[in-house]
């Protein structure tokens, strides 16, 4: 059944709601680019916007960022698509922010200003993210052009901390469930008789895993310097990660066992090493004008070491198995990145009518060095481990240079026109150029990697804002944002060339950039004192999307191509409060709600290889418009309570559901058999005593009932029993999925040393 919005019906809906004056608290402050800027006042902007608080993240941990998000925030739902925690598919309105290459990526990310999706590919790496550094946490939705490439569906802007902000000294340390343990020490403050502050952090954890073979450890590090100056202040920081992750993702359902925790072939590593310089000024001109700036450079050095099993076959179209060899699949992945932005802010009148005006430019080129190679015919063990014991069966499969350049200037201007009518319009200019080099093949090869290509596109905004009463705001707007594709797509875009992910790549036709165009109508505000809510409604294409498409699910190959259209309609509707309304005898209470609705549709024909897929006619399935988008449940619930027993101690509780979604592999929604990963609830815990004036015990418990559950899934094709490295003699074709972690907890104490 098709999805329709009616826009024009929400806003008549929300202008007719009661707009009764009420006592409102705080006004939240939004600032509209992604560098520092004039805040302005949230209930005005034409558009979702969500703030996050430090606080909020500090009483639920979590092992990264999208942990939080996926439990708390409106609109986000998760793909464990690496089978680790610190490697998630974070999805919001059907948009991925994830870290495993391939996927087609829709967010952006910013840390103080520095835009963190990786310029190899556009992932993201959530692991080299300090969550205990962050001070706070912006998610504006919508195809917002403001915050540049990649904001198709929305952006992410982080904020960390400064001895301004955190002057104390905080050491603490983490034991629990699947021998995970963790230490953090924070120290920040301000220099005496100075006007110079620092902060510090330093996190080391180490787990190994609820799945078989699957540890982690992890050591980031945040360091800052900032100095206050007559009407300015400049920082200096640093951010450094060395992360090795095991993350053992699908394996098809009969291989996991009571507990869920076996796995297909192993080993498969990733280590992360990453480093980033940020220089940031903030300068006050006059009362009413701000100019910011940064000064940054990145350098992330990716390592990946794959264990995969290649299927012999003896008749392939019967699916009979010959034998099975080992292959150990590694990659190397060196990026550095350099980059400057400025941005000013007006907030002076015009023409009598109360005005803010954002202008910036932000300029950044990166070095690329990509190396991949295979070993072949190795053995495989009991344990379906890939033992390299074979040395001499090497290739090089890709050997690659490139630079890519990026230039963005933009624009975002909103005038009142009176108390009540706030009309806001935006200009962004993006241009992206990619150039790649053929290290191993040359520049002549019939499937070379050499290539340049650029893009370049002007995207809108435009909104307008009814604000009749400080407690009610409606609005309306119209936006358009573009993705470029990347080295790694660009390589891999031929279908006569079809490579692996992480990716093995070959040839380089041409491909358009994607552009998203969402419309979106939505309302907020209070009902008491203690009651708010909002409901918004969106509407959005991907105008030639970008995907990587399937060729073989034996071997996983495919390459990207632009597919047309793809569209994502959707509802997003969120309560708040403190107490029980007019039980005073619960005023410890604080509570939230939500529930999201996104219907994440292919707009265009399309014709795939997928020979698992039942409905195969040959080796290729029909996908039509409206067939739904993979792994994106349609339906989203949270509830979030939280009890403050007394000024000691406090008790938290998630419970968090997801609706069914579609397999990759099933995007017709035709297969006959296991082509869907089921829905599923799961309620989490959380809680903190103070046992002395600088000692605190917490706790935290996820999937308390110990459900079942996946988080999304793909038909494949395997050729293993189950038993060991026993292999079939006719191969199963069917559904691979990836398992949720069982119940488990961790208990936390912390000292206060300052």
């Amino acid at each position: 059944m098709k999805y329709k919005l009616s826009l024009i019906g929400l806003v008549g809906i929300a202008i007719a709601a009661n707009a009764e004056d009420l006592q409102t608290g705080k006004i939240n402050v939004f600032s509209p680019g992604p560098l520092p800027s004039i805040g302005i006042n949230q209930n005005i902007i034409p558009g979702f916007v969500q703030v996050i608080k430090s606080q909020d993240i500090s009483e639920q941990p979590g092992v990264s960022l999208s942990d939080y998000l996926v439990n708390n925030t409106q609109g986000f739902s998760i793909t464990e698509v690496g089978g680790n925690p610190w490697q998630p598919d974070l999805q919001f309105r059907g948009y991925s922010a994830g870290s495993i290459a391939g996927n087609p990526i829709g967010l952006s990310v910013y840390v103080d200003g520095v835009r963190e999706n990786q310029p190899f590919s556009d992932v993201m790496l959530w692991d080299t993210v300090p969550m205990w550094a962050m001070s706070g946490t912006q998610v504006v939705a919508g195809s917002n052009p403001i915050y540049g490439l990649n904001t198709l569906g929305g952006a992410l802007a982080l904020q960390t901390k400064n001895g301004k902000l955190f002057n104390k000294g905080t050491i603490s340390a983490t034991a629990g469930s699947w021998d995970r343990s963790s230490g953090l020490i924070e120290y920040g403050g301000v220099l005496e008789d100075s006007n110079i502050d620092y902060y510090f952090g330093y996190n080391h954890t180490s787990e190994n895993g609820w799945r078989d073979y699957s540890p982690s450890h992890l050591n980031q590090a945040f360091a800052k310097l900032g100095k206050d100056y007559e009407n300015g202040r400049v920082e200096l920081s640093y951010t450094g990660a060395h992360n090795n992750l095991i993350g053992n993702g699908l394996v098809p359902g009969f291989m996991l066992g009571a507990d869920n925790s076996d796995v297909n072939t192993v080993p498969d590593l990733t280590e992360n090493r990453y480093h980033k310089l940020n220089l940031g000024v903030t300068q006050y001109i006059d009362e009413t004008t701000m100019f910011s700036a940064n000064a940054y450079y990145v350098s992330s050095n990716r390592y990946t070491l794959n264990g995969d099993a290649e299927i012999n076959w003896l008749d392939e179209d019967a699916g009979t198995i010959d034998e099975i060899e080992g292959e150990l699949n590694h990659t190397k992945t060196k990026q550095d990145k350099y980059g400057v932005s400025g941005q000013f802010t007006f907030s002076d009148d015009l023409f009598g009518k109360k005005n803010h005006l954002v202008v910036g430019s932000v300029l950044e080129t990166s070095l690329i060095s990509f190396n991949q190679g295979t070993y072949e015919e190795l053995d495989i063990l009991e344990n379906r481990k890939i033992t390299l014991n074979n040395t001499d069966n090497h290739a090089t499969t890709t050997d690659l240079s490139g630079r890519t350049k990026t230039f963005g200037v933009y624009a975002v201007d909103t005038l009142s026109l009176n108390d009540q009518w706030h009309v806001t319009g935006g200009l962004r200019y993006n241009y992206t150029q990619v150039d790649n080099s053929d290290r191993l093949n040359g520049d002549s090869a019939a499937a070379t990697l050499t290539a340049k290509q650029g893009w370049g596109r002007i995207n809108p905004t435009i909104g307008v804002t009814y604000k009749p009463s400080d407690n009610y705001s409606t609005y309306v707007n119209y936006s358009e944002s573009n993705r470029a594709p990347t080295s790694i797509e660009l390589g891999c875009s031929n279908p006569a060339y079809p490579c692996t992910l992480p990716t093995q790549m070959a040839d380089d036709p041409p491909l358009r950039d994607v552009v998203a165009k969402t419309y979106e109508v939505g309302a907020r505000g209070s009902l008491s004192n203690e009651l708010t809510w909002n409901i918004s409604m969106y509407h959005s294409y991907n105008h030639d999307d970008l995907q990587f498409v399937s060729t073989s699910a034996t071997n996983g190959m495919g390459y990207f191509d632009n597919v047309g259209r793809t569209r994502r309609d959707g509802i997003d509707v969120g309560l708040a409060g403190k107490g029980l309304f007019s039980l005073t005898d619960v005023s410890g209470l604080s509570w939230n709600a939500s529930y999201g609705f996104v219907h994440a549709t292919f707009d265009s024909d399309l014709e795939m290889a997928q020979e698992v897929n039942t409905s195969a006619v040959g080796d290729n399935i029909n996908i039509k418009k409206g067939d739904l988008l993979t792994n994106i449940p349609m339906h989203r619930l949270k509830l979030r309570l939280n009890y403050e027993v007394n000024d000691k101690f406090r008790v938290g509780t998630n419970l968090v559901g997801f609706s069914k979604s579609y397999m990759l592999g099933n995007e017709n929604q035709k297969h006959d058999g296991d082509g869907d990963t089921p829905g599923y609830l799961i309620l989490n815990m959380d809680a903190n005593y103070k046992i002395a004036p600088k000692w605190n015990l917490a706790f935290k418990a996820i999937n308390v009932l110990d459900n079942d559950y996946y988080t999304g899934g793909r038909l494949v094709q395997n050729g293993f029993t189950g038993s060991g490295n026993e292999e079939r003699a006719v191969a199963y074709s069917g559904s691979a999925v990836l398992p949720g972690a069982p119940r488990a907890g961790w208990v936390t104490l912390s000292y206060d040393f300052k």
